[in-house]
């Protein structure tokens, strides 16, 4: 699966990075709105794993970037915040949540839903 991490915090980012390359992904990471705004083949992602944190990047930001009426890529909140309630994640528009810290059995889960 092609998978897009958009995350600031570079621990995370290489730890995720590293797991899903792990399980056989192919996985590209950006940190910036600027970087966002490049990335002209969003549609060539299966699955985009969003912060929520970061502040020039948002999930209007995102959607916009794939085609009207289509469910892909898949856009992953991946958070740390309002974890008590991920249905929150999803009534925002997100496909789907991956609370943080995640363990490595909950990307695994995750990333098997959508393949």
């Amino acid at each position: 699966m092609n998978i897009l991490i958009i995350d600031d915090n570079p621990e995370i980012t290489g730890l995720t990075k590293l797991l899903l390359e792990g399980n056989g992904h192919h996985v590209s990471t950006i940190e910036t709105i600027e970087e966002l705004k490049n990335e002209k083949e969003i549609q060539g992602y299966s699955l985009i794993f969003l912060d929520k944190s970061i502040k020039q990047i948002n999930l209007k930001t995102v959607q916009s970037m794939r085609p009207p009426n289509v469910k892909s890529p898949v856009i992953v909140a991946f958070t740390a915040q309002d974890n008590d309630n991920p249905d929150s994640h999803i009534n925002e528009g997100f496909d789907d949540v991956l609370s943080k810290p995640f363990t490595p059995q909950d990307l695994y889960l995750l990333t098997k839903k959508y393949s």
